[in-house]
């Protein structure tokens, strides 16, 4: 989990270019309510360290349907997307566990029409993401449900730890977040985490994972002493952390292998019993 750096588009050129496809009509509609549209393309980012302040304004009632058929396979916006999903890496910022297949639009289509298009509104995401997000964009303690990826400050020390431990002989993990200091961003994080479910979520896509590092330690265990399987897990571990960041589900689950003290030993010393598993 690692903030994202926005793609290099410039809004207002893309408004144009797309608006200057659109007929006769519905670009002079749009050439009128222009001005209006920069100026709250202004607002979102004079506002970006405090997005709690956007509000749906209700000016573009009107105009929605047209604003949000910009947002659509055509030549400019095709190009836009390519860049959009191209920051998350491969992964969906939301989760880390999906494919960015999708965009979300951070403040909805329907209530906030002129954002369809303005890329700081504009963040990679998975299907699955994109669909539990919703609308709701404020939990019950008038903080934000969801982490902005190109504007909140996330924590560069871990708050995700994922702990491997052993339970009736099977290898399991322990997930917690873990914050040093509480804040406004870390009562996101909490929300965002609560909201997407995400605990669960890598609960179910740990186990596989943890099978793979298992393999792997009993693998190299036939040729390597335990600092050289350490050092080698670590040479997973330092990509996808430099990638994905320190909070990254699976950099955490590296994490724990690599500092637990005793679960590389009893994965060795349960070789025989984990390979007939």
């Amino acid at each position: 989990m690692k903030q994202l750096l926005m793609p290099n588009v410039q809004s207002k050129n893309l408004f144009e270019n797309i608006t200057s496809l659109k007929n006769i009509e519905s670009r002079i509609k749009l050439d009128e309510i222009k001005p209006k549209i920069i100026e709250r393309y202004k607002f979102y980012e004079d506002n970006s360290t405090n997005l709690e302040n956007i509000i749906d304004t209700s000016n573009f009632t009107e105009s929605k349907n047209l604003l949000k058929s910009c947002y659509g396979d055509n030549l400019h916006f095709n190009e836009a997307r390519r860049k959009i999903r191209e920051v998350a890496k491969g992964k969906c910022p939301f989760c880390g566990i999906g494919i960015p297949s999708t965009i979300d639009h951070y403040f909805c289509q329907d209530q906030y029409p002129e954002f369809s298009i303005f890329l700081p509104n504009l963040v990679p995401c998975c299907w699955e993401c994109n669909t539990t997000k919703g609308v709701k964009m404020v939990s019950e303690n008038s903080t934000r449900k969801f982490i902005h990826f190109y504007f909140d400050n996330l924590p560069i020390e871990k708050f995700l730890f994922i702990e491997p431990e052993f339970d009736c002989g099977i290898p399991m993990t322990k997930i917690r977040l873990n914050f040093n200091h509480a804040n406004e961003t870390t009562e996101i994080i909490k929300n965002h985490f609560t909201a997407l479910k995400l605990i669960q979520k890598y609960k179910e896509t740990l186990n596989e994972k943890l099978d793979d590092v298992v393999k792997t330690i009993i693998e190299h265990s036939k040729t390597m002493t335990i600092d050289e399987i350490r050092e080698t897990l670590r040479s997973v571990h330092r990509p996808l952390e430099r990638k994905y960041g320190a909070n990254f589900w699976e950099t955490c689950l590296y994490d724990g292998v690599i500092n637990k003290a005793d679960f590389i030993e009893s994965v060795i010393e349960n070789s025989l019993f984990l390979i007939a598993l």
